[in-house]
């Protein structure tokens, strides 16, 4: 039997991957993917990709290292650095370090299980590191990503919502995350997939407890809570309440026209609003 881990979107938490490292040393998988998104909405994001390079992983490109690498390769604009949007962003960015600017850089948009070919990891989906999957789409609709990448499973993350859909034409799941969980769980979630002799495979979502407050501690500690401002404040309510905040605020901001201030957040907390 051969024991697979995949796991995403960690986000610079590192207290949540080292409880997820914890975890896995349990049951000492024979592989640990990580399908993207280590870096970007968190303040270690350097530490996470030290540590997921020093345990060996298998690792992919999610939206969040692209993002970060637009950054350093100075492909946006450099006034953007003090705007409340991107201030955390270029902060982010600038926080990594040579070595894992150049780990970063060097990897894959996708990868295969070397046993099981037609096992596929992305990290939004074949068309994109930023088009995500889960339970809004259909069946029919999850096929067509299946037939895109010939795959009988398709695994993935990104939408930080985890997913098992079995259809007709293969099976889609989709691990959720490690560190910005979005369905209302605090804790670290990923997958083992287990490969009998026979030829099936057993899948199993486990959840992993982590200390919130240690993470909320590197905010301050690591100079990003200063540095990110509002940005900062709605990644800590997407933590503590595992829901997402961060782009909702921005997207009501910008109908309602409102600045991107803690005052804003406030009004927009009363409200309710969602989109």
């Amino acid at each position: 039997m051969e024991i697979v881990a995949v796991l995403a979107d960690i986000h610079g938490n590192l207290p949540a991957l080292e409880a997820v490292f914890r975890d896995l040393n349990k049951v000492s998988p024979d592989l640990i993917i990580v399908a993207g998104d280590m870096v970007g909405r968190g303040p270690q994001g350097n530490e996470v990709v030290k540590l997921v390079e020093s345990k060996g992983c298998d690792v992919i490109k999610g939206n969040h290292e692209e993002y970060l690498l637009d950054i350093i390769n100075m492909k946006l604009p450099a006034k953007w650095r003090d705007e409340p949007e991107w201030r955390a962003a270029f902060w982010m960015a600038e926080e990594l370090d040579k070595e894992s600017v150049s780990f970063i850089r060097a990897l894959p948009y996708r990868l295969c299980i070397p046993f099981m070919p037609s096992f596929v990891i992305v990290h939004g989906s074949a068309r994109s590191t930023n088009y995500g999957l889960g339970e809004w789409l259909s069946d029919l609709e999850l096929s067509e990503h299946l037939k895109e990448l010939d795959a009988s499973f398709l695994v993935c993350g990104h939408t930080h919502l985890p997913m098992y859909r079995v259809t007709k034409w293969g099976t889609v799941i989709n691990v959720g995350s490690v560190g910005l969980p979005f369905d209302g769980d605090q804790r670290a979630c990923y997958y083992l997939f287990k490969f009998h002799d026979n030829g099936s495979i057993e899948v199993e979502e486990k959840r992993v407890y982590y200390r919130i407050e240690d993470t909320l501690a590197a905010f301050k500690t690591s100079g990003f809570e200063k540095e990110a401002g509002i940005v900062a404040d709605l990644l800590r309510l997407e933590l503590i309440y595992a829901k997402p905040f961060l782009v909702q605020f921005f997207r009501w901001a910008k109908a309602s026209k409102s600045p991107l201030t803690r005052e804003s957040l406030e009004v927009f907390l009363a409200v309710g609003k969602k989109f």
